[in-house]
């Protein structure tokens, strides 16, 4: 039996769609830990989860990316959301590490400074992503427009000269708060915003495969 820590962001969103995979976990032997939004906190120790809450100072950091006039700025907004969280959340992760001493930690892909302690703790770990991916492919049109599977020459045509655009807002944005997270936590830089997601030994991709697009250079975990 492993005892496994799961850390999630301030969502319903994210908590919910890792709900099941707790609950297979716990009816394989093995003891749960959570740490989660703290209105759902009685719910999931019903659940038979030693549940507790996240940071309160993670929580009252509410992203407002809609409030944005376009997507650039809705970018912005919600970079500077996620920074603001990781600056708590990296540290409330240790501190439930401390405590917990789990053999495995299962830690939401938007906790920024979460990654980073669970990278730095050097446990075995893996993230959840409840949403589309934005991992780089030479399959795809780049990540955020939404723009349809490319078709035939043109349709390649226009994400080549879409992606350096497109990706270069998204890295100009992400990277360097990216980075900062991860020095304080002792870590090397990343070398694109992509590598986060390859990072994790594991990442738990939770979609519907209609919902992604086709792609022949997945990574192998």
């Amino acid at each position: 039996m492993a005892r496994i820590l799961a850390y999630t962001s301030p969502a319903q969103g994210h908590l919910f769609p890792l709900t099941p995979i707790l609950d297979d976990l716990s009816r394989r032997g093995h003891e749960i830990a959570l740490r989660t939004l703290p209105a759902q906190v009685q719910l999931m120790q019903a659940r038979g989860f030693h549940a507790a809450p996240i940071s309160e100072r993670v929580e009252e950091i509410s992203l407002d990316d809609w409030r944005a006039s376009n997507p650039r700025a809705a970018l912005g907004r919600a970079v500077r959301g996620f920074l603001a969280r990781a600056e708590h959340d990296g540290p409330d992760l240790r501190q439930a590490i401390a405590e917990v001493q789990p053999d495995a930690l299962l830690v939401d892909i938007n906790s920024w400074g979460g990654l980073a302690a669970a990278e730095a703790w050097g446990g075995p770990w893996a993230t959840f992503c409840p949403y589309p991916l934005a991992l780089p492919s030479r399959d795809v049109p780049p990540f955020g427009p939404g723009l349809a599977p490319a078709r035939g020459s043109l349709g390649r045509l226009r994400n080549r000269i879409l992606r350096p655009i497109v990706s270069g807002t998204i890295e100009r944005t992400m990277l360097p708060p990216l980075n900062d997270v991860r020095n304080r936590m002792g870590l090397a830089p990343l070398a694109h915003v992509g590598e986060m997601f390859l990072r994790p030994p594991l990442v738990i991709y939770m979609t519907a495969e209609p919902f992604e697009y086709p792609r022949s250079d997945w990574p192998t975990r």
